[in-house]
């Protein structure tokens, strides 16, 4: 029992041991594989298509339109019409000039512009437009042009509007030439003078200054005389300035005074008397009568008196007498002496012997004036009395001054 027992063993054993080695060999085929089995190289090439599209840029743009500028300027606004600029008033030959050169103003830019409008079209003609073709040539030839134009015109400018100005004439009416009232003046000159002023002066240093202008009305705020030529002085349209030789002018003129225009005053001693001599014209009529206002001011030498051309007055000296074109009023040989001088406070040429319508210089308190008379009018009766304040009296007027400084000083 027990030996069968054993066997059956020992032959299960041996069966299982065939199965694995089957399964070993079947393993070892499946994984090798034979020996003359062939293997196969891939050779497939993969194609990629390019579907990208080419965007062309757009044409170079600039900020504004050279040609419809141009319109503007030499088209639509020229003042020229049919004239030369031979002939063309300054103004519209200024603005033509002007306008040219604000055209050419734009070269840079529109310079800049053309050559990026020409590599552009190098690279893509088929974007080269009519218009395009038009704007290129209009920069080659009318905007070219624009260049020579303003040359040309501003040689012409200098030309006609430039160098020495000239007054050519003074024209005037001398019988309405009167003191304190208007009157009317004309001046022709060449094309280049733009501006200028004319300054006339009389003997007593007095002045007549105006615009030379075409026609220029001027108020004569002078007591009369003859006037010359003093200065010239003019501006072309260059703004260069120039003094004229206003000798190259006899002009000379008289200003008719209504009222006595005195002349000149001054101390004087005559036979051992002091006088003062007092000249005038007589004007509208004859001068009747010269007073003067004497005044010493002193605290213990004081002495002041009026005295006249009137011989009727009181006091009348030795040597005081009234002539046609100058007065001597005498004080006499028995003044006061005294280290401070004597002035003139007042001084009045009249043509009435109340002393009321003439001429008369005051300067008292440090206050100075001139009181006289106008007439614009032919009436010889229709004047008005009028004071150097409201007239613009000329200070300056060598009597004048003669009156203020004029002393006499008695201390001998």
């Amino acid at each position: 029992m027990t030996g069968r027992k054993v066997y059956k063993k020992n032959k299960a054993k041996i069966f299982n041991m065939k199965k694995v080695l089957i399964l070993l060999l079947i393993l070892l085929g499946a994984c090798g594989g034979s020996s003359e089995e062939t293997s196969v190289e891939d050779t497939t090439t993969t194609t990629v298509q390019d579907t990208t599209t080419t965007t062309i840029p757009p044409v170079p743009t600039i900020g504004f339109d050279i040609i419809e500028n141009y319109n503007l300027k030499l088209v639509d606004e020229l003042c020229l019409g049919s004239e030369s600029i031979d002939t063309v008033t300054e103004s519209c030959l200024k603005q033509y000039r002007e306008d040219l050169e604000w055209l050419t103003r734009y070269n840079d830019q529109i310079q800049e512009y053309v050559n990026e409008l020409n590599q552009y079209f190098e690279q893509y003609p088929e974007q080269l437009t009519e218009e395009y073709s038009s704007y290129l040539s209009f920069v080659k030839n009318e905007y070219s042009a624009v260049f020579t134009d303003y040359e040309i015109v501003s040689d012409k400018y200098i030309e006609r509007f430039g160098g020495t100005p000239n007054l050519t004439s003074i024209l005037f009416t001398e019988s309405n030439l009167i003191s304190w009232c208007p009157a009317d003046f004309a001046f022709q000159t060449n094309e280049s003078f733009k501006t200028g002023t004319i300054t006339f002066k009389n003997q007593l240093n007095e002045y007549i200054s105006m615009t030379i202008d075409q026609n220029v009305t001027k108020t004569l705020n002078v007591t009369g005389g003859l006037f010359q030529i003093e200065n010239i002085a003019a501006e072309n349209y260059l703004g260069e300035k120039f003094v004229l030789d206003g000798s190259d002018f006899n002009t000379q003129f008289t200003v008719q005074n209504f009222a006595p225009m005195i002349t000149t005053i001054g101390f004087e001693t005559i036979s051992s008397n002091y006088v003062l001599k007092v000249g005038f014209k007589s004007g509208a009529a004859k001068v009747k009568k010269v007073w003067a206002y004497f005044e010493r001011k002193s605290i213990d030498n004081g002495w002041q008196t009026a005295l006249s051309t009137d011989q009727n007055a009181l006091p009348i000296y030795q040597g005081t007498m009234l002539y046609d074109d100058y007065a001597i009023i005498s004080l006499g040989s028995d003044i006061p002496k005294g280290e401070e001088p004597i002035k003139l406070r007042w001084l009045r040429v009249s043509f009435d012997m109340n002393n009321t319508n003439g001429t008369e210089f005051q300067e008292y308190e440090d206050t100075a004036d001139i009181v006289t008379l106008k007439n614009c009018s032919n009436d010889k009766n229709n004047f008005q009395g009028i004071s150097g304040r409201d007239s613009d009296f000329q200070i300056n007027n060598s009597a004048f001054q003669q009156f203020l400084n004029v002393e006499l000083i008695v201390n001998d």
